[in-house]
């Protein structure tokens, strides 16, 4: 069932975004701490920010799972559709990041306009690099390590070749090498 079907089924409005006022203007979310009681969605606040003097945020990296959004989060009571991985990442990260600012693009820009997605791709180096830390999001493992090391290759390299437009040689490095440190190992073999 499609994200807006299960949207209406509950009886949620798909959300309508408000222009951004500049093209250096972005929107950040911020956690709610409870799920929304009927969808058990997550909930968020979208808040506006200017690129070039942000408020401390941070951003959320995460493998899209699938190409459609196949879940929601609700934002002033309506539904804003997203991937299941992102929907997951989110439901972990408001146990401890709930009330801080965090950017995740399938919700802060607008993915039915295609003149903001121009600007916000045009930004998304500013936008990442003024994060105060981008938090990287595989999804839920409980494979084998080999799959497990096999997923954060592919999502590294899936992310450095969509990211390759803005981001320097050495910056390819560096993200590729601190998503690395992610995989370590316990004695059992599996990611800690």
């Amino acid at each position: 069932m499609e994200p807006v079907e299960r949207a209406l089924e509950t009886r949620l409005s798909p959300y309508k975004y408000k222009q951004l006022p500049t093209v250096r203007s972005c929107r950040l979310i911020r956690l709610k701490r409870k799920l929304h009681r009927r969808t058990k969605a997550v909930v968020v606040e979208l808040v506006e920010a200017d690129i070039d003097h942000p408020p401390i945020y941070n951003a959320l990296s995460y493998a899209w799972d699938s190409p459609q959004p196949n879940s929601f989060v609700i934002c002033s009571g309506c539904a804003i559709p997203v991937t299941i991985n992102c929907q997951e990442a989110l439901k972990k990260l408001r146990k401890c990041d709930s009330g801080q600012l965090l950017f995740v693009d399938a919700i802060c820009i607008n993915q039915s306009s295609t003149e903001e997605k121009n600007h916000q791709v045009a930004a998304m180096g500013d936008i990442y690099t003024n994060a105060q830390k981008v938090i990287c999001w595989i999804g839920n493992i409980s494979h084998s390590l080999v799959e497990w090391e096999s997923r954060l290759n592919h999502f590294i390299f899936r992310k450095i070749d969509s990211l390759g437009r803005w981001m320097n040689p050495l910056s390819h490095f560096f993200w590729a090498h601190s998503c690395a440190l992610f995989l370590s190992r316990d004695r059992r073999g599996s990611p800690k």
